[in-house]
Parts: structure tokens; sequence; C-alpha cells
């Protein structure tokens, strides 16, 4: 007992011994379950030294179960209100009755948020954030959780401080309550990025929570890259919002502001400062078909962009170094494909159904692919290294493919002259299939010539560097699907439909390959599932679903349901009914006005073909009229006729994609959505001849 009392006085004396000149906040579990929360002063075989917010208190150390000894933080010596000594944290609380008088339906108020960017002259960054909130109901409880993500051999990420201040009491964060661990634990070679997160407790209704969080950046670079954004804007209330950013020395910096205020320009210690202010901000509307809100609401991006033709270059020179095991590449294809040269489809199959990923992505992992050696070994990979083992056995086959990285959106809100690393998400390869340009990534679930690519920025990887490229969004019209719903109506009411659907240009019924390994009985239950979707009462009667297990074969699809009641009958000899799945509804635009703009995202086209043969001795009564309603941005046709002893109906609807669309346009687009929903509520009526 003597001998273990005297080796936990020697490690805690060790520790206080090293940390000499840092305040702690410490924590001493007694025996008894008790716990004193304070600072450790000096330990001996006969005595334990402790300050707790009580005073000096001497402990037996035979009676201590364990020392917490943790890192004190501002605050952590507050018992009330009346203990705080933070001057921006007193202004805050100043004003938390005032303005929760004001926002009475906010789930919480920012009463304070400061961003500091910090741009060091030997390249490295620092990025601190304060932010102040009062939690004004349950939503609102939300803030008191925090959690960020960071790469441990670049980053460094410090809670200074976070508490809670309560009408009686003060909570604070201590080190045993935050958090930091890897967000992929079970994946033992991908263990780059790493989460910090802590939840404060003790926060109620008309709690204000406090806290600041730091980020270091100890290396920016080519691979490793630095991109920001403070929004001023939020769908709860702010009542000061501020972004500093201080450069010394060439930074490289560039700044993006759109509808930010003006910048105060100042010097500190050797830095140039900007800083941005905004009070009083409202909070802005959850509205439908809201655009990307840093296209329409205040905000600052900066990043540190990077030359991206020498990105290109030194991707190249990581893809070439990841080359390493050619010949087992060569063997495994000469042992697949015996008598040589396979097509793309064939080794894009081969690696399909041989090499899996475990959906790790480029921008939470290494940028670049692991060596190829050890790729052919794993059973699963990072996304983008999958793309590369492809890009491998394609070069080994002789067929002659490249790599590109592709970046964001064309609506992304920063220009091309402002990416680095961090905004390319994945790799493609890139090869030329007759008169096609494919992007390929290596989908068990998805057909080669099933993929397409459009929209983004594309970075090609060239070994001289390669400038963007800038891949246009495809009309509607390239990629799209016809189904198809053949039906007999019973003189009872009932409907028996048969479903089939044609597939134009690079699409087709790829989800089904998910139901490859499905067992008959699941596979009977989505049937029965989608037999729902084109009507709640409707049952299966059957289905034919082939080549989806195999990505050699196309997806074929067909199923039979019957729907008893369908038409309803008006009278002794009136049958009702509506068209089958056409039901178009008007949610999106049920606000009279907007204020914001509104999008629509992509270009697209549709068309389906409703053919109802109606039973004998029966007439039309009532057959509505074709529609052709059409705006700036958008088109329906509903085109219904009478052809022999069938009514049969072809609809078409395009769609032009417009990130941002005014709100002055938004009446003519609500009158169109609502008289598309009125053309869908139309009933049929055929009269017993």
């Amino acid at each position: 007992m003597k001998t273990n009392k005297l080796i936990l006085i020697v490690l805690i004396a060790a520790v206080i011994a090293g940390s000499i000149f840092a305040k702690h906040r410490d924590i001493i579990y007694m025996r008894d379950g008790s716990e004193h929360i304070g600072e450790l002063v000096r330990i001996s075989e006969e005595v334990l030294v402790f300050d707790s917010p009580d005073g000096r208190i001497e402990l037996d150390p035979a009676d201590v179960r364990s020392i917490d000894l943790g890192t004190w933080r501002p605050g952590d010596d507050w018992r009330t209100r009346f203990d705080i000594d933070d001057k921006i944290l007193e202004e805050a609380l100043e004003t938390a009755d005032e303005v929760s008088r004001k926002f009475t339906d906010a789930g919480h108020i920012a009463l304070y948020e400061k961003a500091e960017l910090i741009l060091h002259e030997d390249g490295t960054a620092e990025f601190i954030e304060r932010y102040i909130y009062y939690v004004a109901n349950e939503s609102g409880k939300s803030v008191a959780n925090w959690s960020t993500t960071y790469f441990e051999d670049v980053h460094e990420v410090e809670v200074e401080f976070a508490r809670s201040v309560g009408i009686s009491r003060i909570s604070t964060v201590a080190d045993n309550a935050i958090e930091d661990g890897s967000t992929n634990p079970y994946l033992a070679d991908y263990q780059r990025q790493r989460a910090k997160k802590f939840a404060i407790t003790g926060v109620s209704l008309g709690s204000v929570v406090d806290y600041r969080v730091s980020k270091k950046f100890n290396q920016i670079d080519m691979f490793n890259g630095l991109n920001l954004t403070w929004q001023f804007y939020d769908t709860e209330p702010i009542i000061e919002s501020i972004f500093e950013l201080a450069e010394k020395g060439n930074s490289r910096v560039e700044i993006r502001e759109f509808k930010a205020p003006k910048a105060k320009k100042s010097k500190r210690d050797g830095y140039s400062v900007r800083t941005w202010r905004m009070t009083d901000i409202e909070p802005y509307l959850q509205e439908s078909m809201l655009p990307n809100p840093d296209l329409v609401l205040p905000n600052i991006a900066v990043t540190i962009p990077a030359d991206l033709s020498k990105l290109s270059a030194e991707y190249a020179r990581k893809v070439e170094e990841a080359f390493d095991a050619r010949d087992e590449v060569r063997s495994r294809l000469a042992e697949r494909f015996p008598d040589g040269n396979p097509s793309l489809e064939q080794v894009y199959n081969f690696v399909a159904e041989n090499f899996m990923t475990n959906w790790v992505g480029m921008n939470s992992y290494y940028p670049y692919p692991k060596p190829l050696s050890q790729l052919l070994i794993s059973s699963r990979m990072a996304r983008h290294e999958l793309v590369f083992v492809l890009y491998c056995f394609l070069v080994e086959a002789g067929i002659s493919a490249d790599l590109v990285l592709i970046g964001p959106s064309l609506d992304y809100p920063l220009p091309i002259k402002m990416l680095n690393i961090e905004h390319f998400r994945d790799i493609r390869v890139r090869v030329q299939d007759g008169e096609t340009n494919r992007y390929l990534y290596p989908d068990e679930y998805l057909r080669y010539d099933k993929q397409l690519q459009a929209g983004v920025v594309v970075l090609p990887v060239a070994k001289t560097g390669a400038r963007p490229e800038e891949l246009p969004r495809l009309p509607g019209n390239f990629a799209y699907q016809i189904p198809r719903f053949d039906c007999v109506l019973h003189p009872d009411g009932a409907l028996d439909v048969t479903y089939t659907v044609q597939s134009v240009g690079p699409t087709g019924q790829e989800h089904f390959r998910y139901r490859k390994n499905d067992k008959p009985r699941e596979l009977d239950n989505h049937f029965e599932s989608l037999a729902k979707r084109i009507d709640d009462m409707a049952t299966l009667v059957d289905y034919t679903l082939t080549g989806f297990k195999s990505l050699e074969e196309e997806v074929e699809v067909s199923y039979r349901v019957h729907i008893p009641g369908f038409a309803v009958g008006a009278g002794e000899e009136i049958l009702a009914f509506k068209l089958p799945t056409v039901d178009f509804g008007a949610g999106q635009v049920a606000p009279a006005t907007r204020r914001l703009p509104f999008a629509l995202r992509g270009n697209s086209f549709g068309e389906k073909i409703i053919n109802i043969e109606l039973p004998d001795g029966y007439e039309i009564e009532h057959l509505p009229a074709s529609a052709n309603f059409s705006t700036k941005f958008t088109e329906f046709r509903g085109e219904i006729t009478l052809e022999g002893n069938s009514i049969v109906y072809r609809q078409t609807t395009s769609q032009t994609h417009s990130p941002l669309i005014s709100t002055r346009e938004y009446p003519k687009f609500k009158e169109f959505i609502e008289s598309r929903a009125r053309f869908s509520d139309n009933w049929i009526l055929i009269r017993k001849i």
C-alpha cells in the first residue's frame, strides 16, 4: 500500500513540475465517491494540498482514488454571474434579456460571434472563433454542441474555453469532456482525419453559451489548403458578427466579398488587419428552392489558392510514385483475359467487381493514392484510390486513359483563380470511347456507359501541368427515361397496369443492381413498394427483372399491378377517374411572395406515356383538354387524346438550369406550378352506352 502511494506521489509531482507555470483545473476523485475541483498545490506521502473554490483543503492521500490533472481555462474559477470578468461576455449578457423579447420565435440568438484568421509570415495560419449564444427554446440547446475535423499531421485544434452561464450557476468544460478521435475509427489505414468535439452541460432555457476555439494550420502547401467562409447570415438572429483577417508578409491570400460591409483597415503588432462587422442581422427564411445562400446573402470567402497547373503536375508525380506494381497488374490482366486485348468495358467490369471502396474521400484523407502494391492487397480503399486502380489497369491493358480531378460545380460562388486542393473532391478516369468522352468511377452497381460528368470544373492530371476545364451542363434531353403505363380499365372500376420503361442516353435502371444480392422475398417486397407508387390501393401481380446481377448486361424491368376501385361510380352509368401517376403538387410555391431568389438545379427533360383501354360498352362523357404551360425556365405539355377505344396521355416536361432566379419572376413560376397541379386534378368521365 505504501509503495503504491509513493508511486502515485512521484507521478503527480512529475506532472506538477512539468507544468509549474500553468494553471490547472484539476479533479480529485475520492474513494467515497465525492469529487473536489480546483488546483492541486502539492502532494506528499502524508498530505495532499488542494485549492478549491471554498478555499484550501488538505486531504489524506489514502482516501484519494484518482486525480485528473486538467488545463485551467478562463472562467473555470467563476461560480456565479457576479464572478464574470470577461468584458465581451458581460456586454452580451446585458443585451440577452432585451433581444430575447424581440425574437420570441428564435431557437437561439447569436449575441456575439467573431472569427480571426491570422496569416503568419512563415506561411502558417491560425483561425480563432468565438461564439456567444442565448438559448431561447428547446431547439436552441443544440448550440451547446460543437465539433470540427482536422488532420493531426498539419493542424492543431484547441478548445480555449467553453462554458454556459445560467441564472444561478456556471458550467465549464474540462479536458475530460472534450472528445478527440478518428473519423474513421474502424479503418486502420485511414486514420489521418480526426474530430474534436464537446457538449456543454447545464444548458437550459435562458442560458448563455460561450466558447472560443482555435485551429492552427502548420502546413499550407499544394496538398494542404486553406479555404474558409464567414457567413453574415443564419436562420436565427445575429446581434453582432465580426470577421477579422490579419496578414504579415506575402500571404498570397485571395478574398471574395459578397454584400459584406466595408472593411476597416488597421495595424496591429506588425500585421495588416482588415475587420468586417455587421450588427442586428435578421434571420433569413428557409424558403423552398433556395439557391446556395452564399450567392444571395452577405459572406466573405478566403482562400490561399494553388497554382492549378503546378497542382496538376504535382498530382501526376504522386500518381507516378504510387504506380509501383505494374508487373502484378499485367499478371492479373493476363490471368483474367488470356486472349489479350481486353476492351474498355471488360477492364472496367473487372475492376468494378473485384475492388471495393470504404467510402473515404479525398477531403478526409491524403488526396493522392497510396502505392498500388498496397491497394492490390486491400479489401477496401478510398474512393479516389479505387479510381486510381482502374486507371492503372487501363494503362497496362493498352487503353489510353487520363486522370482528372473533379472540382466544384459551375455554380460555385468562387472563381477558378481562388481554388486549391480542398475544392477538388474526387478523381475520375477520362477515356475516349468512340465519339464519347467518359469520366469513369468503378462501381459494381453502375455500368461504364451509364456514367456522365457535367456542370463542373475539372483539372486534368499531367506531368507538364494542365489548365482547369469547365465541363458544360448537358441539355436535359441528353439522358432521360420514358416510363410507359399500359392500362386496362374494367366495368367494375378496377384497373390493371403494366409498367415498362425506355432509357435514352447514358442512363438506365441501374438502381436495381443494388438488389442483386436480395433474397426472393426481399425483391418481392421492393416491387410491392413500387406498386404503391402507382396507387396506394395497388397490389402487385407479377414482375420481370433481368440483367441486374451482371455489369455485362443491361437491366430490363417490367411489372404488373391491379388497382381495385380505381374508377368510382358517378351514378349508375358513369365511371370517373384521374390519370394514374399524374399527380403534381404545388406545395413548393405555397407562399404568395418570396424574400429570396430561387433556383432550378440542373437541366432536365422527361416523357411519360399512359395508355388506358376502356371497357367495352363505354364512351367518353368528359375528357379534359390538353395542357401546355411554360415559363422562361420550364415547360409542361400534357396531351390527352382518344385513339380507338383507348385514352392516350403523352406528357413532356423540361427545365433549364438556373442557379439564381429573381423574386420578380416568382409569380409567373408560381402560376406555372399551380396550373400544372390543377391539370393533374382533372377527372375523366366515361358513360355506359
